[in-house]
């Protein structure tokens, strides 16, 4: 998830979940947030003044519009409670992404990864997002070594890859590394389990995520869940 869609969502909910928590912690979430915003946005702006909007306009063009179309098929799931979540909408969400994932895949073929020098930040982010939310797991398995180099070399966002990695290892039944998945049970979030958790806030840090009670806090909002801290154990997935 690209930073600046992480920071529309703190536009939207952030100041409403303050509401339904005591002052000091509502406080803490807020410092902490407002930190991470900061940090984010510089880092945000720096990525723009070096790579503008990349060098394909047509391709950068064809992103936005398949993201709209993603965030259309999923806009109004996301305004109900899970309980209310139909089989139909279901349905016409993953074939949604069927649908992606293949103009996705021949975008790949013809041009290579959306890197920010081809697409600009955005753009890198979009096609990332459509690849997270992709059911072909064995395609999101082959482009990981590739998509880790990018990052490496700062092609692509670490923010982004994070929630890429995560899913990936999720998917293999492998604890995630970043805690940017969570499973849905009975009106309930609880994060799947990460390797190494005493590290986890550094590597969070280190992706420019926001700091794991922030995000947790975000997510219960949005999904209309309860937050808690009970751990689930990595099992199949769907996107």
């Amino acid at each position: 998830m690209h930073h600046r869609i992480l920071i529309q969502m703190r536009n939207l909910l952030i100041v409403g979940a303050l509401c339904v928590v005591t002052a000091a912690f509502g406080q803490d979430i807020a410092s902490q947030q407002a930190a991470w915003e900061k940090a984010a946005e510089a880092h945000h702006d720096a990525l723009l003044k070096q790579w503008g909007e990349g060098s394909d306009s047509a391709l950068r063009e064809k992103l936005q519009a398949m993201y709209v179309r993603d965030q259309g098929a999923r806009r109004f799931m996301m305004t109900l409670p899970q309980a209310q979540w139909t089989d139909a909408l279901a349905r016409q969400q993953r074939d949604t992404d069927v649908a992606l994932t293949l103009q996705l895949k021949a975008m790949v073929r013809t041009h290579g990864w959306p890197t920010f020098q081809l697409v600009g930040i955005d753009g890198s982010s979009q096609a990332m997002l459509i690849l997270n939310h992709s059911a072909d797991h064995a395609w999101q398995s082959e482009m990981l070594p590739q998509l880790e180099r990018l990052a490496v070399n700062g092609e692509i966002d670490g923010a982004d890859l994070a929630m890429f990695v995560d899913k990936t290892l999720i998917a293999a039944r492998k604890p995630q590394r970043y805690g940017m998945t969570f499973k849905f049970v009975d009106g309930r979030m609880q994060m799947y389990a990460v390797e190494d958790p005493a590290h986890l806030a550094a590597r969070r840090e280190r992706m420019m995520l926001p700091p794991l009670v922030v995000y947790k806090h975000m997510l219960a909002e949005i999904y209309h869940l309860r937050e808690t801290d009970e751990i689930a154990q990595p099992d199949p997935m769907k996107p």
